[in-house]
């Protein structure tokens, strides 16, 4: 394929050396090599800056005028008029109009996934209303605190039923939240006192307490034996169960849903030129929908992961604590496995990896086309 393209590349220079009109030479091409042949799409009248540099130093490479697509593959780099003169009679132009184009932008230590089910979620309350009810509860004193997760409790919840969790916020950062989990101020007994029945889960940022009903609730779900020992075995911090107990339940039969919304996220990303991400995953229903949208050929985004969730009673973890902080995610170069690509090397390199994914081209604006927002 590759020596099909760099043949009819260069037919179409000769072409043009003799004096035989560009056009002429389309309508004399087999239909079927004309669709082999000429690319989709070419964009020109840009700055088009490849990174095509495998030095170490802080050069950019080299910067062309025009670039010329044919699947998810870049053909050629080079000058407007050259690359023009490849156009097919189906070849979509995109005139840049002098902005910048840029290879997509890798995000090192970023949670794409758990940001589009947060905007899901602040959309779509009503949907899980019936597995959690969120109350932020404020307070000076660690008194104050007590006294208001009481109320809470007691009051807050009242008329909902029992199965529903009571997920009670403090203040977290820097305020009094933090210091407050951490001291036996609040304890699990006071929690099963004023909520036998009921789960309550108290957060302020990693820092975390809950009653007996919430424990056994939450680890019997994950096929966990409910114990003080499981639950210090398998969850290290707040955060790791503020993004999963919810999404895990609500979207068991509704993967569809997350797919849909994990799409917006990266197609957001990609409108910003961030084209590939490393993070963590925790929960268990993100690799279904990301499995989801690769199937469906829907994905706009590479992600790699970076560090399995939760311990089961194998020793697997059920959600990393640890948040994937660490030098792996200072690195440039975490897409590995068999979409990896590796096919290619400076300016014919898989569009789908080191530049923007130009799959997605057609819905977005052409001022953002190929990350070409910059003037």
């Amino acid at each position: 394929m590759t020596n099909l393209i760099l043949r009819a590349g260069l037919i179409a220079a000769l072409a043009v050396s003799f004096g035989v009109s560009v056009q002429a030479q389309q309508v004399s091409m087999p239909a079927k090599l004309a669709a082999e042949a000429y690319p989709d799409l070419i964009i020109y009248n840009g700055k088009i800056v490849s990174v095509d540099d495998p030095s170490l130093s802080n050069s950019l490479g080299n910067t062309y005028e025009a670039m010329s697509v044919k699947g998810e593959r870049i053909q050629f780099l080079g000058t407007t008029a050259e690359l023009l003169n490849y156009a097919g009679p189906q070849t979509r132009k995109v005139d840049l109009k002098g902005r910048m184009v840029i290879p997509g932008i890798i995000d090192s230590h970023t949670h794409l996934h758990n940001h589009a089910y947060s905007w899901w979620a602040q959309n779509n309350t009503a949907k899980f209303a019936h597995l959690a009810k969120r109350i932020s509860v404020r307070g000076k004193t660690f008194d104050e605190l007590n006294k208001g997760i009481e109320l809470a409790i007691k009051e807050g919840m009242s008329g909902i039923p029992k199965e529903t969790w009571a997920d009670i916020s403090v203040p977290g950062g820097t305020d009094i939240g933090m210091p407050y989990l951490r001291s036996d101020s609040l304890t699990r007994e006071m929690l099963d006192q004023w909520a036998p029945d009921r789960p309550v889960w108290i957060s302020a940022n990693v820092e975390y307490q809950l009653n007996t009903t919430a424990r056994n609730q939450l680890l019997e779900y994950y096929g966990v034996e409910p114990s003080d020992e499981s639950l210090e075995n398998a969850v290290q911090h707040a955060v790791t169960i503020n993004r999963t107990r919810i999404s895990d339940k609500y979207f068991e039969n509704n993967v569809g849903e997350l797919a849909n919304a994990m799409e917006h996220g990266m197609k957001s990303a990609a409108a910003n030129g961030i084209t590939t991400f490393s993070s963590h995953i925790v929960g268990l229903r993100f690799m279904p929908a990301y499995a989801l949208l690769r199937r469906e050929g829907r994905r706009h985004e590479k992600a790699r992961r970076d560090r399995a969730a939760p311990r089961d009673e194998t020793g697997d973890r059920i959600g990393d604590g640890r948040g994937g902080h660490g030098p792996a995610h200072r690195r440039r170069d975490r897409v590995e496995g068999p979409e990896a690509g590796g096919e290619g090397q400076g300016a014919r390199r898989d569009a789908t990896l080191g530049w923007v994914r130009l799959k997605g081209f057609a819905s977005l604006p052409p001022a953002q086309v190929g990350l070409a927002a910059r003037a």
